[in-house]
């Protein structure tokens, strides 16, 4: 709303039948165009030199070989230099979309103020209400995956618990060291190596059995 009253005190300031930055791009145009040479056909078309580059126009189609006119609508150094020779003002021929009537066209329509949305009537419909939760197929995941750049514990290099192998072997210590390791790597790898904890377990209950005998 205040957008469109800004416009249109703005389309007032305008110097000229056209926008101010087309009039800018224009004048930029005509700049550039006392660098051209202009060669006329005695009808309709012109060939203008730029350079190292040639250019022709066909006044009466509005059409130029560099497109500059067909794509912003504004002529460009060419078409300058073309109108000019012909006794014409360029300005005639920007388009008509960055015209002065075109813009107040586009600002002439108001919007009507409205109330605050507290002040709205309310409805005797029932209010629709989001889907409630249900539990989808299938095992539910019991851990966080892990992405592809994260590290990962060394799960597999468990101690070596043969005591045929290791009749020397501290069960008291090697479980210690297996606690230590378990809680590095985290609740996932403490529940995976669950039966190999409560497998040391069984073995000292048989090992103070046979010391208490």
């Amino acid at each position: 709303m205040d957008r469109n009253v800004e416009m249109r005190k703005f389309v007032d300031t305008w110097i000229s039948d056209i926008s101010p930055r087309a009039s800018l791009v224009l004048e930029e145009n005509k700049d550039s165009a006392r660098d051209c040479q202009v060669r006329f056909n005695g009808q309709f078309g012109y060939e203008i030199l730029d350079g190292h580059y040639r250019h022709n126009i066909d006044i009466r189609t509005k059409t130029c070989t560099c497109r500059t006119w067909h794509l912003r609508g504004i002529p460009s150094q060419h078409v300058v230099l073309a109108y000019q020779h012909a006794g014409q003002d360029p300005e005639d021929h920007v388009v008509h979309w960055y015209r002065k009537d075109t813009f107040i066209k586009a600002y002439n329509y108001f919007i009507p103020p409205i109330p605050n949305m507290k002040m709205w009537p309310h409805t005797s419909d029932i209010v629709i209400k989001p889907p409630e939760p249900k539990q989808m197929s299938g095992r539910p995941p019991k851990y966080r995956r892990k992405s592809k750049d994260e590290p990962r514990k060394n799960l597999e290099a468990q101690p070596n618990l043969d005591l045929e192998a290791q009749p020397n072997l501290d069960l008291e210590e090697e479980f210690n060291k297996m606690e230590e390791t378990w809680e590095e790597a985290g609740e996932e790898a403490e529940e995976k190596a669950g039966g190999e904890k409560v497998m040391i377990l069984q073995l000292l209950q048989e090992v103070n059995k046979q010391e208490e005998k």
